[in-house]
């Protein structure tokens, strides 16, 4: 995909907040690095990876979903023979091999319902020796346990046994009262892997000992009595022994992790794929996106879809709910050309075609209503905002012609080029004509093109090009602010003066504007305003006609089960008593009768409503 495409179109952040919802490093690194594609079926099921694990959320299918940590690092320092792994790193290691050995049961059991996800976790190894073999020498903590080995359980008793010794003896010397004159604190601590006690600075000759530390002012001397040497020379040769049995059994779980480094590597990219999967199903939830259909023609249609970077905005602000898209292109027409008002939702529109597009292609769900249809595209052009470049010299019109250039240069059928003010920043009436072939040439190619521009001679392209389209971002002109909802099938106007008057502009200033627009502009802008309103009534009554037909059809289906249920209770009548027979019958005939009228006075409604 075109770099600069993915740039304006703003996919780094979807990337972000995709990552946001990952569980561990490995999953955001692959969040924040995905691409689009462009292979069907690679893309098909990427979708289905991820619809699988929405629903796995969505139904509390689990608990294996939680953070884990990146192991590879330690996997590869376990590599060199005699190397030795730290506890905190086996804990990491045992995590995730505990966290493998839990999916792969977890998709095995539920393989039937998602089959995606079993085949990706089914690689998956519970090398249950190394899981069980750390267990048994760690604790939670990462303390190696008394129990790794005969030889530190026998090392840490006689440990505890000398240090007993070696604090009931100087428990004993603080207590008696030659020492507690000289003692600065009535206490037992350690210095340099030795017990001593502390005494008042210049006191320490009243002791026979050795001085090991002094505190920082200076005002109490850390001695240890030549009484307890000898304990204290015992325990440091234990501490030294406890360290060396620590360290072989460290190497010893080290040598294990090597013996398993492919399966534990495979592991923990396993483990990584599937946090990705897990993040884009956070994502569709949170976002209330679908899986689009990406099946059969090279059709788009978007059914009230949404951007999601305005969501988000939406959210975080509060404010109200964003105005969803409702698009088709393709099936009849190729080219769209937008119009309308400044600030009206052109980009928008334009650039969530393109969003939506680049994050269906990277396996995420979209925003939008079940039905939406997105082609797969081999190559996406967007062309939107000020590409001015200061750096290279260049003007924005030129960088525009060049983003077109590179666009025009590789248009083709499973293309999509988006436009936005195609033609502007040079000569108005040049820039129209630049716009207008640049629309033939894109239309002729057969790429998907959506162009926005305020040029009045590219609203006319849909009466002279097979295959170009008109819509318009609606405008409310009674209260001079856009609505941004598109109608397709009409241009729009600018209503640059419209908005201007609103803002304040003179009326003097105002109406030598209008003055100088011509009368031929102000008849179409006119047309325009008349052709959108009857859009609306239109569209008014189209609904309710359609919620016309759906009572008609509830009513005829309740018809149809009463009428069952009569020719079923025929059948049971048999048995019964005359009397009973027609007392039945007559509440039947009733209730038809009342249920007939209802559906003959829905028909005359509908034949009202078509007439008027």
């Amino acid at each position: 995909m075109d770099e600069r495409t993915l740039e304006v179109l703003e996919y780094d952040k979807i990337r972000e907040i995709v990552a946001s919802y990952s569980l561990s490093d490995p999953g955001r690194e692959r969040a924040v690095s995905l691409r689009p594609l462009t292979d069907p079926l690679s893309i098909l099921s990427r979708l289905r990876e991820t619809s699988e694990l929405k629903e796995a959320l969505e139904s509390q299918v689990g608990p294996v979903w939680r953070p884990f940590k990146e192991v590879r690092p330690y996997l590869l320092k376990a590599q060199p023979e005699g190397s030795l792994l730290q506890p905190a790193e086996l804990l990491a290691i045992a995590d995730v091999t505990c966290l493998s050995q839990a999916t792969l049961r977890l998709f095995r059991k539920n393989r039937e319902k998602f089959p995606m996800l079993q085949r990706i976790t089914e690689s998956l190894s519970p090398v249950e020796e190394l899981r069980s073999l750390i267990e048994q020498c760690l604790d939670a903590t990462g303390e190696v346990k008394d129990s790794a080995s005969r030889e530190l359980g026998s090392i840490r008793k006689r440990l505890r046994l000398i240090k007993e010794r070696l604090s009931e003896k100087l428990k004993s010397l603080i207590s008696s009262p030659q020492i507690q004159k000289i003692l600065a604190d009535n206490i037992v601590t350690f210095r340099q892997d030795r017990y001593v006690i502390p005494i008042k600075a210049g006191s320490q000759h009243l002791l026979k000992g050795i001085v090991h530390d002094h505190s920082s002012s200076g005002a109490t001397v850390f001695v240890e009595p030549m009484v307890t040497v000898e304990m204290n020379n015992s325990l440091g040769e234990l501490v030294t022994e406890e360290k060396r049995e620590v360290e072989r059994i460290l190497k010893r779980i080290t040598s294990v992790v090597r013996e398993n480094f492919e399966p534990l590597k495979e592991n923990s990219e396993i483990l990584a794929r599937l946090d990705l999967i897990y993040a884009k199903a956070r994502f569709s939830l949170e976002y209330g996106a679908v899986e689009p259909l990406m099946e059969g023609d090279a059709s788009l249609r978007l059914i009230e879809a949404s951007h999601p970077l305005l969501l988000k905005a939406a959210k975080e602000l509060e404010k109200q709910e964003v105005v969803p898209l409702t698009m088709e292109l393709g099936e009849r027409f190729r080219t769209l050309v937008i119009t309308g008002p400044n600030t009206g939702g052109k980009t928008v529109a334009l650039k969530t075609v393109g969003l939506l597009s680049l994050m269906a292609q990277s396996g995420m769900h979209i925003p939008a209503k079940e039905g939406t249809k997105l082609p797969v595209f081999e190559k996406i052009f967007a062309d939107v905002g000020d590409e001015q470049s200061i750096e290279a010299s260049l003007s924005t019109f030129s960088s525009h012609v060049r983003q077109i250039s590179k666009a025009l240069s590789e248009a083709a059928s499973d293309s999509l080029i988006l436009l936005d003010e195609i033609g502007v920043g040079t000569d108005p009436e040049e820039g129209a004509a630049l716009a207008e072939a640049v629309v033939e040439y894109l239309t002729s190619s057969g790429a998907l093109t959506i162009v926005t521009t305020h040029y009045g001679a590219l609203k006319t392209l849909a009466t002279k090009i097979p295959g170009v389209e008109n819509g318009s971002m609606e405008f409310d002109s009674e209260n001079f602010k856009p609505t941004f909802r598109f109608i397709s099938g009409i241009p729009g106007s600018s209503y640059a003066l419209e908005v201007a008057s609103n803002l304040g502009m003179s009326k003097e200033v105002l109406d030598r504007a209008w003055s100088l627009v011509g009368g031929e502009h102000r008849d179409l802008s006119k047309l325009l305003v008349e052709l959108r309103a009857n859009l609306q009534e239109l569209s008014a009554e189209k609904k309710e006609l359609s919620g016309s037909r759906e009572a008609i059809e509830d009513l005829q289906k309740l018809y149809k089960d009463r009428l069952q249920r009569v020719r079923a209770a025929e059948k049971d009548l048999k048995g019964k008593t005359l009397k009973e027979s027609r007392e039945v019958v007559e509440t039947t005939r009733r209730q038809m009768e009342a249920l007939l009228r209802e559906i003959q006075k829905t028909q005359a409604e509908k034949k009202l409503v078509k007439r008027s």
